[in-house]
């Protein structure tokens, strides 16, 4: 049989928790980056849904690709 000292325990256990909180603070860091991406990800998909709803709001030809908006006044009105 092995005989482990007091003194070993107690290193093995310190090591175990500090795993444990480096892999708990790893996991909440993962965690706030993957919720970071998801907000801009949601954010990019709204801009883009509006901006495809102004295009299509705007009569045929008169969509200013340079300025990314109509020309036209009767843009906000639909027929």
């Amino acid at each position: 049989m092995i005989r482990v000292s007091g003194g070993a325990v107690m290193a093995l256990a310190a090591v175990a928790l500090i795993a444990a909180v480096i892999f708990l603070v790893d996991w909440r860091a993962t965690k706030r980056a993957l919720d970071d991406v998801r907000a801009r990800d949601n954010a990019a998909a709204e801009n883009a849904d509006d901006a495809r709803g102004r295009f299509d709001a705007c009569p045929v030809g008169m969509w200013d690709f340079g300025a990314g908006q109509c020309r036209s006044a009767a843009a906000d009105r639909r027929d």
